[in-house]
């Protein structure tokens, strides 16, 4: 399941997350997210949804079954467009649309 670990990784490496912030989200010892990511230690589902919440990804794509990252169902915390194609997408709708 070496996907996984990896797919770990990346996320908390390109959201700049440290192990150690991560592991205080969790309310768990940060050895034991360290375990996580090594694939020393099988996470627990409750600490998976709250990843995908947090860092806005799909369970599939956390794990690794999907290359695609749909985002998580209901979570409006992180949108999945950011601000600067917010804006290219208003721009393109006529403008009795945006009022």
């Amino acid at each position: 399941m070496k996907q996984y670990e990896n797919r770990l990784r990346q996320i908390r490496e390109e959201y700049h997350e440290s192990k150690t912030r991560l592991a205080v989200m969790l309310k768990i010892k940060r050895m034991t997210y360290a375990k996580y990511e090594e694939g020393l230690s099988q996470i627990p589902v409750d600490q998976a949804i709250a990843l995908a919440r947090h860092f806005n990804v799909s369970l599939d794509y956390l794990f690794g079954i999907s290359q695609i990252n749909n985002g998580f169902p209901g979570n409006c915390d992180h949108p999945t467009v950011q601000p600067d194609e917010q804006q290219k997408e208003r721009s393109s709708f006529p403008q009795s649309l945006e009022e």
